[in-house]
């Protein structure tokens, strides 16, 4: 016989208790998490290291003025040029954020390092009073090598054609211009290990024909990853190397610079004319 006050108790007896399951951090999340840390922290380093550079530039602001004005030297040291280093420094840090972002040097990498060189260049030169009727070339030198440093990035054809090709030729305009300024540099300071090379020749005329022959050949290259055939593309960099061209043969011929303009209309217009006459 049952008694009526024990408690009911449903459900079998001997169904196993099923406790919760407790999942235990993957490796990858616990990786993850450490890579995230570690960038973070690696952020946090970069931003003091930014902050310190305005009182150790004031630092050495004041140190050359103390140096002055003690007459111990450096009196040929312009202490405000070193105000525009800060723009030279904002590149860079750019430069160095951008390639821990992507790991390469990607397009936005190459163009922050070229700007801190130009930029940086031109402080160098103020900062140590430098005579700019000599050392001016310079500036042509750290532009081609910006321009060089622009252009040595790889970009997928099939995905920015434009880009590509003017990536190639920034290399060959690029390349004519530091030639340009080197030339220019070992006549000025002078240089006689180099000086002669460019003597008795108009030289400067080499350098405008190079970064002409180099539309010419990127002009090529599009043409060819375009199935061989012409578009706008490479139609303006044809354009482009027959005024370059036109420079540059007038610079080496010395012909009358007065005749360079309707030259120049001239080809432009016959290559208008090949590309009318090509589609149809």
């Amino acid at each position: 016989m049952t008694d009526q006050n024990e408690p009911v108790i449903e459900g079998n007896m001997d169904e196993p208790v099923i406790e919760p399951k407790v999942e235990e951090p993957s490796p990858y999340a616990e990786a993850h998490l450490g890579k995230t840390i570690d960038v973070t922290v690696k952020g946090k380093k970069h931003k003091e290291s930014d902050k310190a550079f305005f009182p150790i530039l004031l630092i050495l602001i004041g140190s050359i003025l103390l140096i002055q004005n003690l007459g111990i030297g450096l009196k040929q040291f312009n202490w405000w040029a070193l105000f525009i280093f800060l723009p030279v420094a904002g590149a860079l840090s750019s430069a160095w954020k951008d390639f821990l972002k992507s790991r390469r040097l990607d397009g936005k990498v190459r163009s922050s390092l070229g700007s801190a060189l130009v930029v940086g260049t031109v402080a160098v030169l103020l900062l140590t009073g430098a005579d700019w009727g000599h050392w001016w070339p310079v500036m042509l030198i750290a532009a081609g090598l910006s321009s060089i440093l622009g252009g040595i990035g790889y970009w997928d054809a099939s995905e920015h054609r434009n880009l590509a090709a003017w990536s190639g030729f920034n290399t060959w305009a690029g390349a004519g211009v530091l030639l340009l300024g080197v030339g220019f540099l070992a006549k000025f300071l002078p240089i006689p290990s180099l000086t002669g090379y460019i003597e008795g020749w108009r030289w400067w005329a080499a350098p405008i024909l190079l970064a002409a022959f180099g539309a010419f050949v990127t002009a090529t290259v599009v043409c060819w990853r375009n199935d061989w055939k012409m578009d706008w593309t490479t139609w303006g960099f044809v354009t482009i190397g027959v005024v370059v061209a036109a420079v540059g043969f007038f610079a080496l011929t010395g012909l009358s610079w007065n005749l360079l303009a309707p030259v120049a209309l001239i080809g432009v217009g016959l290559v208008v004319l090949s590309r009318i006459l090509i589609k149809k």
